[in-house]
């Protein structure tokens, strides 16, 4: 009786495990084969646009005098503020420019003791030029770089115009690279014989061109966005 029992349980046991085989080959093995295939791509759109408005960063900072100061004197101190005083007074009038700030902080030296070695200058100002108003930003630069030299303390960059591109623009551009995703994902679908689709479409811009020169006129420049693309098939 006893083995006649323990033959009962070897057979369930043995019926389970194979089972269990069955199920692993015929399901979960019909289920890898068709295992979905991902495919990762970068597309990119380029229109040639004249920009409407260019952004403008100006940036001051110390002159060497300034840098070797170890003391900051009233006189200097006056003549900064009235500097930036003059600079935001021509920024006003031309509606073209925020208010610059800045700020002077020391610097030191810790060899062989701490001790200032001379002082640092900060500044800033942001504009948005329009197109058409080219010309009177170049007579402004050179306004505010003539201001900025007088008192012999503060130095000006010569600041770069980023062309703005205009939201309808990047709508152009986005509804080609649409266009160009549905192309990929059909083209895919005929590679693997299979129905394909867009997973994900992620747009990011490229960075903008800069004009370091002096240009009077507003000109054509190459836009460029670019999406990273997944389809799934």
């Amino acid at each position: 009786m006893r083995y006649i029992k323990g033959a009962f349980i070897v057979v369930v046991f043995l019926g389970v495990f194979i089972g269990g085989l069955s199920f692993e080959r015929f399901i979960l093995g019909k289920h890898s084969r068709q295992k979905e295939n991902s495919i990762s791509m970068q597309i990119k759109s380029t229109q040639v646009l004249t920009p409407k408005a260019y952004r403008v960063h100006f940036i001051f900072g110390a002159s060497q005098e300034l840098l070797k100061s170890q003391a900051l004197s009233s006189e200097q101190d006056k003549a900064i503020k009235e500097s930036f005083k003059e600079i935001n007074n021509l920024a006003q009038k031309s509606h073209l420019c925020q208010q610059a700030t800045y700020s002077v902080h020391p610097y030191y030296t810790f060899a062989p003791k701490q001790e200032i070695s001379g002082y640092s200058l900060q500044g800033v100002m942001d504009c948005r030029i329009p197109a058409d108003q080219l010309k009177g930003y170049n007579d402004l630069k050179d306004k505010i770089s003539q201001v900025a030299t007088q008192s012999g303390l503060i130095l000006p960059s010569t600041p770069a115009l980023y062309p703005q591109v205009e939201e309808i623009d990047w709508s152009a551009l986005r509804q080609d690279l649409i266009k160009k995703a549905q192309e990929q994902v059909i083209w895919m679908g005929k590679q693997f014989n299979k129905q394909c689709y867009i997973q994900h479409l992620d747009f990011y811009p490229n960075n903008t061109p800069t004009r370091f020169k002096t240009q009077s006129t507003p000109a054509k420049e190459d836009f460029i966005l670019t999406a990273r693309l997944a389809i799934g098939c």
